[in-house]
């Protein structure tokens, strides 16, 4: 059975890198955020002899799992929604600021003192 064209998994498999890498030095190694996010998720600093012992590691992830609040991409997306609306708006303000008052030349005006 073969994996469906549509599937995460597949496009994340067979998906191609578009642009080009930065120069220089890169940020940090995948080991260093995998450190940081067990640390911060997992609360531990170590988690490659935690992950040997397989129920020490199942108990781990349960426990973080109870702590951490569910994940729903519905919300993620209702989040980026609102951002986008609070950049129109921003954006909006901005235009209305810009506009000048047009002058109304139709009135006698003493320009220079001359009239």
């Amino acid at each position: 059975m073969r994996m469906k064209d549509e599937s995460v998994s597949k496009k994340g498999l067979e998906g191609h890198i578009e642009g080009r890498l930065p120069v220089g030095r890169p940020t940090g190694r995948t080991l260093d955020a995998v450190d940081r996010d067990t640390m911060r998720m997992l609360k531990c600093r170590n988690w490659s002899k935690l992950a040997e012992e397989r129920d020490a590691w199942r108990r781990r992830i349960e426990e973080s799992k109870a702590e951490v609040p569910s994940y729903s991409p519905a919300e993620e997306e209702e989040e980026e929604e609102k951002e986008k609306k609070k950049k129109k708006k921003k954006k909006k303000k901005k235009k209305k600021k810009k506009k000048k008052k047009k002058k109304d030349w139709t009135t006698p005006r003493i320009i220079n003192g001359l009239l």
